[in-house]
């Protein structure tokens, strides 16, 4: 019988000290139910099956209408699961990261059973946890590939998680003019978390990507930053020249250039910080490759689809921002085709 793994926060008087007490426990939970995404009430314990494709859209709705009591633990059953995006698996660290800050337990069952198991362990997202770390496959480069999932923290290193996203993009020197344009914002959404987390919010966040084979000659790349923070209404409010209603106008505004609700933010080496251009860049970038950008935070959600924007209400709420963005080699390319003969041009800033 396998048994599930249980995560819960432990006090901690060190930052060094990892907050994470991993044990293992004899309570198993059979998943007998045919619904792709379920929730239970079963004593002092919560039931979720997470759907067939973990993606973003897919685990929300799985979420919908959960209400964890504080004595409860909640189990996350992985049976079903067949395929994972980044964006959903970075939202699920982000949930499992939010649960265990606010001294929930949680239960990984049926993991091993599930068929991404090993992808999820190539990607760091048990490991992580500080669970199933013991690996029956051989570690290779990711760079061209996909960047594993990695922790964002009040100590991480931005510019190297930032260079690990962008080094998942294959192809040449010439696609140095897309890596570096999309590095910049990356790092600054990045930034952001950790400006976060060093303010003493106790939040962090997570960011991943992976590249997939569209036919022959194609790649499509998925790039994502997810965080349960303080989210882009609350954030902007700390403007006190911006007028923000809501989050569908936050959206719109945080999209927008030199617009920022932390002025003044300087860098590790006390000189004014690019703030207030991330998202407006990668929007940019997104327009300019003919790429799709989402940015996700409390109710609403504004996709960009190459020249076309909307943003709407989600359906749903998210105490925090994602970022995701997806870009494919062959319009890369063509963009890169368009800007050569007269040099190199500064996506977002053309």
């Amino acid at each position: 019988m396998l048994l599930p793994i249980t995560l819960y926060r432990q006090r901690r008087k060190e930052k060094s000290i990892s907050p994470w007490s991993i044990y293992r426990s004899a309570l198993n939970i059979n998943s007998d139910s045919g619904n792709c995404a379920c929730y239970d009430r079963l004593g002092n314990m919560c039931r979720i099956t997470l759907p067939p494709t973990l993606e973003l859209g897919s685990l929300m709705s799985a979420m919908m209408g959960i209400e964890i009591a504080p004595e409860q633990k909640v189990t996350l059953d992985f049976q079903k699961l067949d395929f994972v995006t980044p964006q959903g698996m970075g939202a699920l660290a982000a949930l499992i990261d939010h649960w265990i800050h606010n001294d929930y337990r949680v239960l990984l069952l049926n993991a091993p059973l599930c068929r991404p198991f090993e992808y999820l362990q190539r990607m760091n997202f048990f490991k992580i946890f500080g669970v199933f770390v013991d690996e029956k496959f051989s570690r290779h480069s990711q760079a061209g590939r996909f960047a594993a999932l990695e922790h964002i923290r009040f100590d991480s290193n931005s510019k190297k998680i930032a260079d690990n996203l962008v080094n998942s993009i294959s192809g040449g020197e010439a696609f140095n003019i897309v890596r570096s344009d999309l590095n910049s914002p990356l790092y600054e959404s990045i930034n952001n978390i950790i400006d976060h987390a060093r303010l003493g919010s106790d939040k962090s966040g997570y960011a991943v990507a992976q590249s997939y084979r569209l036919g022959i000659r194609d790649r499509r790349y998925v790039f994502a930053i997810v965080d349960s923070g303080r989210g882009v209404a609350v954030s902007l409010r700390d403007n006190q020249r911006l007028c923000v209603p809501d989050d569908l106008a936050a959206l719109e505004l945080a999209c927008k250039r030199d617009v920022t609700g932390s002025e003044g933010v300087k860098d590790e080496f006390g000189d004014p910080r690019n703030v207030g251009q991330g998202l407006f860049e990668i929007d940019q970038i997104a327009k300019s490759t003919k790429g799709t950008f989402s940015l996700c935070s409390g109710n609403a959600i504004r996709r960009r689809t190459g020249e076309k924007v909307e943003t709407v209400r989600s359906g749903w709420y998210w105490q925090g921002t994602i970022v995701i963005v997806t870009l494919t080699y062959s319009r890369m390319r063509e963009y890169i085709d368009s800007i050569t003969p007269t040099g190199k041009i500064r996506l977002g800033r053309a």
